[in-house]
């Protein structure tokens, strides 16, 4: 899948995409996210967020069922808010996926005397969707409406709620929306409601994805990773604590940006779900290989921090209570049993289908903070940039997109410094 901007700048998507698939056409849902059709047998559809780049291929489930051989070519997003296409096999049909709501939390508007209207638009896309609205001091919330209605209206409505709340203090809000294909998680709107009862809008804990405005947790025939359409299941367990200042060598923020993130603390025994931000002990593992996360962490004991925005893949928060602020993001994960070359098999096929094969993939963009990424087989250190590294079957390949890297081949035993467009692969020793 590709993307070129107006500057002209192209980006590439495969993490993901089945070899061979022959993805052909593609459109907008109304879940947020860009579908599209796979031709090749047993025939796919795709769903890709643009906001971290997540690409799910779908066969059956999420309200259709594609037969083998079903072709499926044309697609579109209908009037109903759904995605609709066409299928070229023999027996020509027309099919049709339900998607979930979408959720925009807006500033809310003051009545006077502390009294507060909580504000949304809410999508239903023409089914009966239901909403709830939560807001407390902290992105812990602590209080939630019951749930209403949001009708089944295919375009978004404006839906809202009245709190007394007290004043001369902060507060968070968000929204969630749910509809027989999903459930749909707003943004968080932090809000001070003044002395004389006003509302004053803060800078947001947890900012949209690129493209939308709410963070979509995966639809109920298709649970995605961790198997919940929960978005609270598993909310801060334990070890981790609602969203605050970073400690140096113990705990760092973590807030979701796009898509589906998850959290497992050292000691726990599965991942769980993030949908706002919150701070995480040093040693966790978080999963962005279906979301975006922004990472913030200490660079001392005085109160000062870093942060860094990082996607696609599973890595494990270290950072050390005397390393200067020094974070490092170690790629976890994933299997290299893929690497395993057939015997007898050509030239062609060892490097088509083995060493360059891409096995886990971290994005990472920062703006000079003191970060790091492990690799199997190198260690980059950023300053001030945008770059990836990316596990091969053959070593370890970091690319510089803008700024400098500082790599250590961790065989060679030697640093090289990338600068923009530049890349090193730091090959793995086979045994």
């Amino acid at each position: 899948m590709g993307r070129i901007k107006t500057d002209g700048k192209i980006e590439e998507y495969r993490t993901g995409l089945t070899a061979n698939a022959a993805p052909g056409a593609i459109t907008e849902g109304g879940d947020g996210a860009l579908w599209f059709t796979e031709g090749a047998s047993p025939g796919r559809l795709g769903r890709l967020f643009p906001g971290s780049g997540a690409i799910t291929e779908f066969t059956g489930g999420v309200a259709l069922s594609l037969t083998a051989d079903s072709e499926p070519a044309g697609i579109t997003r209908g009037p109903d808010g759904n995605v609709w296409f066409t299928e070229k096999a023999p027996t020509a049909r027309i099919g049709r996926v339900t998607v979930p709501p979408l959720a925009d939390i807006s500033t809310p508007e003051a009545l006077g005397g502390g009294k507060v209207r909580l504000k949304a638009r809410v999508a239903p896309n023409s089914q009966a969707t239901s909403y709830v609205f939560k807001w407390g001091p902290t992105t812990d919330y602590g209080d939630e409406s019951a749930p209403a209605s949001a009708g089944a209206t295919p375009g978004p409505d404006t839906v809202s709620h009245d709190v007394q709340l007290t004043p001369d203090a902060h507060y968070h809000a968000r929204i969630t929306a749910t509809n027989a294909s999903g459930t749909a998680v707003s943004s968080d709107k932090a809000f001070y409601v003044t002395l004389d009862g006003g509302v004053v809008k803060e800078k947001p804990v947890v900012k949209p994805p690129e493209g939308t405005s709410t963070v979509v947790v995966p639809v109920v025939s298709d649970p995605g990773p961790g198997g919940t359409t929960d978005p609270d299941a598993g909310a801060l367990p334990d070890g981790v604590l609602p969203a605050g200042a970073p400690v140096l060598g113990e705990h760092v923020g973590v807030f979701p940006l796009s898509g589906f993130v998850r959290i497992r603390p050292p000691g726990a025994s599965r991942f769980v779900p993030l949908a706002a931000g919150a701070r995480v002990p040093v040693g966790s593992l978080v999963d962005t290989r279906h979301g975006r996360v922004v990472l913030q962490s200490a660079l001392d004991r005085e109160g000062r921090s870093q942060k860094g925005t990082f996607w696609g893949a599973v890595f494990q928060v270290r950072q050390g209570r005397h390393g200067h602020g020094m974070t490092d993001l170690a790629l976890r994960g994933a299997s290299f049993a893929r690497c395993g070359v057939k015997a007898g098999a050509s030239v062609l096929a060892r490097e088509a289908g083995g060493r360059r094969r891409a096995i886990r993939r971290l994005w990472g963009k920062d703006r000079h903070g003191r970060f790091r990424t492990h690799g199997r087989d190198s260690v980059a250190t950023v300053r001030g940039t945008q770059w990836v590294t990316t596990d091969r079957c053959d070593g370890t390949l970091t690319r510089v997109r803008r700024g400098k890297v500082l790599v250590r081949d961790l065989r060679r035993h030697r640093s090289v410094l990338l600068r923009a467009g530049r890349a090193y692969l730091a090959r793995h020793r086979h045994r």
